[in-house]
């Protein structure tokens, strides 16, 4: 399983808003991660409209967290960014979209394997990847 380049970069740049405490312009996490932008811009967005993040406009405005560090986990910035976590259509939601469901003898161990994943990222918090693994 390989994370997107968004994710990873929104993962980049939720640690950096924890190691703030304050509003931080997006002109200014660009800079500082040297990320674009306008790629920076568009995943605040993103997880903005997740609610993990607070906007404020004006003259002082930028972002910061919507919720404590330790109340964001990995799972909620993965489902923001790339969606539910799934290792196989077979495991998402959408299971129906699978024409092989019918006679697919691994299914219910795939959703098993989807769910264990998706508890382990669900306990694994913004603030314990910058405090446990740093």
């Amino acid at each position: 399983m390989k994370f997107s380049k968004k994710l990873d970069y929104s993962i980049l740049l939720m640690s950096e808003l924890v190691s703030q405490h304050h509003v931080v312009p997006s002109s200014t996490l660009a800079e500082k991660l040297n990320l674009s932008n306008d790629l920076v811009s568009l995943l605040l967005k993103n997880l903005t409209r997740h609610k993990l993040l607070t906007s404020v406009r004006g003259k002082n405005g930028g972002y910061s967290l919507s919720l404590s560090p330790d109340k964001i986990s990995l799972k909620d910035v993965l489902e923001a960014v790339d969606g539910p976590i799934a290792l196989t259509q077979c495991a998402s939601k959408e299971k129906d979209l699978c024409s092989l469901s019918s006679v697919c003898s691994s299914q219910s161990a795939l959703v098993e394997v989807s769910n264990q994943v998706s508890n382990l990222l669900a306990n694994v918090s913004l603030q314990s990847l910058i405090t446990k693994y740093n």
